[in-house]
């Protein structure tokens, strides 16, 4: 049977055997192959350690399908372990925050460089930005800290 192997976990019994299980090769492979046999005409670099490097391992592997990396996003509805940190820095440490956020979008912004060199064709943004009763943050929120930067990584897509 195929499986993904968790890159999170040393595979010990091909460590007994001698072996090195190169996880994010093998988890490409098994992305490749069940991709596929589903009929996607699209796959998603994911559960592999090395993004990069599975990107290139999948143009390699399915040059007849559209390869897709995924960027990090601006800020988005916050988990409840950072909500407060997040909305305090917001409200009582704007620019701090602002210049904070600056520097995440340089590096993510390097990242979708890294990720188009090695074969990706899209980039998707998983970022949660409303909840379904509307926005989590006030409308300014949006206009100043997430709407400017998330452009930024959009033209850094397009490029």
């Amino acid at each position: 049977m195929t499986v993904f192997r968790d890159f999170l976990k040393v595979d010990k019994e091909t460590v007994k055997q001698g072996k090195v299980l190169n996880v994010t090769e093998h988890n490409s492979r098994v992305l490749v192959e069940t991709c596929k046999k589903i009929g996607y005409d699209i796959i998603r670099v994911g559960f592999v350690p090395d993004p990069i490097e599975s990107l290139r391992i999948l143009r390699r592997l399915a040059p007849d399908h559209l390869i897709a990396g995924s960027a990090g996003g601006t800020i988005g509805i916050p988990d409840g372990k950072t909500m407060t940190e997040i909305v305090y820095r917001i409200y009582r440490k704007p620019e701090d925050f602002k210049k904070k956020l600056e520097s995440r979008m340089k590096d993510e912004i390097e990242n979708i460089k890294m990720q188009a060199d090695a074969g990706a064709e899209l980039i998707f943004d998983c970022t949660d930005y409303c909840l379904k009763e509307g926005p989590f943050y006030p409308l300014w929120v949006y206009s100043e800290l997430i709407f400017p930067f998330l452009k930024m990584l959009v033209d850094a897509a397009h490029r």
